[in-house]
């Protein structure tokens, strides 16, 4: 026989009774610290869930908001300032060197400061009778035009030189590539360049590089030079000496 459960005395009866960990416990006084880990941790709890909720208060969305359009604002400001003050810089270096040298760039007349090099007008194509008409003489009235290695450039600026009388006259109206090396003024004023050594080569590729960066020569166009018959002889060299020399 299972033995006679006893039931509680009345001061236990007395004493509340209260769930902990699933498990309905006596209130008692040894069990106190039980209980008050229990409230810690259900008032942790709650603070928690508390704070999970709590909406995010106006003055912190402000503060977010104003960080963010901070940030998003630096970098235009930055090339903004940048661009102004380089903007200053410039105006300010334009005025001194018009003050100090009577000149805008500082002495520098390069092609990157020529409107033509940036705004180039028209190229026309010549033939090499079209040409020859603005050597000065025949037309006074044309441009003084030369050409070398098929770039037509325009003389103007310097007609003492290259116009009529001038020392290199002879350049004008026409296509003498192998005369700017070879320095034969009078039988070498000719576009054909067959024989020449890789020295003449570079020679030549220096005076058309000359003409092509020069800001006083702007270039107008280009020639049609008729192809040479590989068969034909080669063009014989002079003596630099007897028909003016070397430029």
């Amino acid at each position: 026989m299972l033995p006679t459960p006893t039931p509680p005395s009345p001061s236990e009866l007395a004493v509340p009774r209260v769930l902990f960990k699933g498990k309905v416990v006596l209130a008692k006084k040894t069990n106190s610290p039980f209980f008050v880990h229990q409230n810690y941790k259900k008032m942790k709890e709650e603070a928690a869930a508390k704070k999970t909720n709590t909406p995010e208060s106006a003055a912190s969305k402000s503060a977010r908001s104003t960080t963010s359009t901070r940030s998003n604002n630096l970098l235009p400001n930055v090339l903004t300032g940048t661009l102004k003050y380089s903007v200053l810089a410039f105006l300010l270096s334009l005025a001194l060197s018009r003050m100090i040298m009577e000149h805008w760039f500082w002495g520098y007349d390069g092609k990157y400061v020529q409107l033509n090099y940036y705004f180039p007008g028209p190229e026309t194509v010549f033939t090499l009778e079209k040409l020859a008409e603005y050597d000065g003489v025949k037309d006074p009235s044309k441009p003084l035009l030369l050409a070398i290695d098929g770039n037509v450039y325009n003389m103007d600026k310097n007609k003492a030189i290259y116009g009529p009388g001038g020392t290199y006259h002879h350049f004008a109206g026409k296509d003498a590539s192998r005369a700017f090396v070879t320095g034969c003024f009078k039988t070498g004023l000719t576009y054909d360049t067959r024989g020449f050594t890789k020295q003449q080569q570079k020679a030549l590729a220096h005076w058309a590089n000359f003409f092509e960066n020069s800001p006083k020569y702007p270039k107008v166009g280009r020639v049609i030079r008729p192809s040479i018959d590989p068969a034909s002889p080669l063009p014989q060299d002079c003596d630099p000496k007897k028909e003016g020399g070397a430029i």
